[in-house]
């Protein structure tokens, strides 16, 4: 890997309504040094994946953890990892699916576009990680 390439980057938000807005530029942001570093070629599709599971992750916390969050980008294996810490200590619950809700799919959308995804409680509160293939 070419000197002076991060393959990490750490962000903490406030919880606030554009938390979301912020998480995804921290994406792009982070994406863009990776093609710059030309120590990974990322594709349009795996940033596109990648800022709609950081976005719906941000806002699952917005909307039901009271509280700041904290989001980790790392490359591994391939792969975007994305951990999204909160301080609500409640799991989420994918609901089952149905096309007529109108809403509440977000962790239906992370699974989908996700190699894994885990969901961890820990000390105060709880962390959320999904992996997105780069390739």
């Amino acid at each position: 890997m070419p000197t002076g390439c991060s393959t990490y980057a750490g962000a903490a938000f406030e919880g606030r309504t554009d938390s979301a807005v912020h998480a995804r530029d921290l994406v792009s942001e982070f994406v863009a040094r990776l093609r710059a570093s030309a120590a990974f070629t990322v594709p349009a599709e795996a940033l596109g994946a990648a800022m709609l599971v950081v976005t719906e992750l941000v806002t699952n916390v917005v909307k039901h953890a009271s509280g700041p969050c904290v989001l980790e980008l790392e490359v591994a294996s391939g792969a975007l990892d994305i951990s999204v810490w909160d301080t609500e200590p409640a799991l989420p619950v994918m609901a089952a699916p149905d096309a007529l809700r109108p809403s509440r799919h977000g962790l239906e959308i992370v699974h989908a576009l996700s190699r894994a995804v885990t969901v961890e409680q820990r000390a105060g509160g709880k962390r959320v990680r999904a992996s997105v293939p780069l390739t």
